[in-house]
């Protein structure tokens, strides 16, 4: 969950790597996960989804591997999270590969049960716009 996730240059040279990393992780956990699904969900200020998708993440994904994007009214969005089913991380910064001035530092806690049960269930209502790619 970050916002400010998008498919469109200058920015998507920031997330890209993360989700790259992220289809790399799980292929090499394939011998013991079935997860074959990533959900990005950012604020519907991008908009055009399914041809971004289509372009720039259609090419990243091995057989089997499915991305599913969803975006949300961006005035309802604001934190950044990695949500799962078993925990969840808050991401302080977001999720994007971004140059740090100096003696700045990330804050990223582990959530309590409560809070990603809160978390989980916002995402629980119709988006805005969902999109989704697999091979």
């Amino acid at each position: 969950v970050d916002p400010y996730f998008c498919f469109t240059n200058p920015n998507w040279g920031n997330y890209k790597p993360l989700l790259v990393e992220l289809i790399n992780r799980l292929v090499g956990f394939s011998s013991v996960s079935t997860v074959r699904t990533i959900e990005i969900h950012t604020s519907d200020r991008y908009g055009g989804l399914q041809a971004l998708m289509d372009r720039e993440v259609l090419p990243l994904l091995p057989q089997d591997f499915k991305v599913v994007c969803q975006s949300w009214p961006h005035n309802e969005m604001h934190d950044r999270f990695i949500l799962t089913d078993v925990g969840g991380l808050f991401l302080g910064h977001g999720l994007g590969v971004f140059q740090l001035d100096g003696g700045q530092q990330v804050l990223v806690s582990a959530l309590e049960r409560e809070m990603l049960k809160r978390e989980l269930s916002k995402l629980d209502k119709p988006p805005s716009e969902s999109a989704q790619v697999e091979k």
